[in-house]
């Protein structure tokens, strides 16, 4: 195998992977699936910064720090979803970081990736933006309440009609990507 046919096996394994896990990237009109695989923990992430902003979680009373462990499969999303272009696979070890600071009496959030900030969509490169913009604009669109989820995932179908058949031929369902 030659190095530019592994890196085209790269690539084409990203592309696919990326259609499952981060879908935003790859398919247009695909908020729908990135919020329902990832609202949850966007909301989970936000309402905890909100609440230390708000004064209702300080001092000993709340954490300091809050881990949560994943894999590429969930960095992938989460790094879609914050604007950046995944080009490469996530190296092994990757983390995003989310931190919350204040300064002057305001809430500011920095986004980083492996240790290096990263430029959220409408904002200054590698700036942090004011929690209001984190939530309001950079996730604000994939938030869901786990009620919400729920139901959003529900599928009904009217039985009375048949079930609508895939194409005749099989095919790839990752042509084109």
């Amino acid at each position: 195998m030659t190095p530019e046919l592994l890196k085209e096996v790269e690539h084409v394994a990203l592309r696919r992977m990326a259609a499952m896990v981060s879908p935003a990237q790859v398919l247009p009109g695909s908020q729908e699936l990135v919020t329902l695989g990832m609202g949850q923990l966007f909301a989970l992430i936000t309402e905890r910064m909100q609440a230390v902003a708000s004064g209702s979680q300080q001092g000993s009373a709340g954490p300091k720090m809050l881990l949560y462990a994943g894999h590429d499969t969930t960095i992938m999303p989460i790094l879609t979803s914050l604007g950046y272009d995944m080009q490469d696979w996530p190296p092994y070890l990757s983390n995003v970081i989310f931190e919350l600071w204040e300064r002057d009496g305001q809430h500011y959030v920095q986004v980083l990736y492996n240790l290096d900030p990263m430029t959220l969509p409408e904002s200054k490169p590698g700036e942090p933006v004011t929690l209001k913009y984190f939530v309001d604009k950079t996730l604000g669109r994939f938030l869901i309440a786990e009620g919400d989820r729920d139901a959003a995932c529900r599928v009904t179908y009217d039985h009375q009609d048949s079930a609508p058949r895939p194409k005749q031929g099989g095919g790839d369902s990752f042509q084109g990507l």
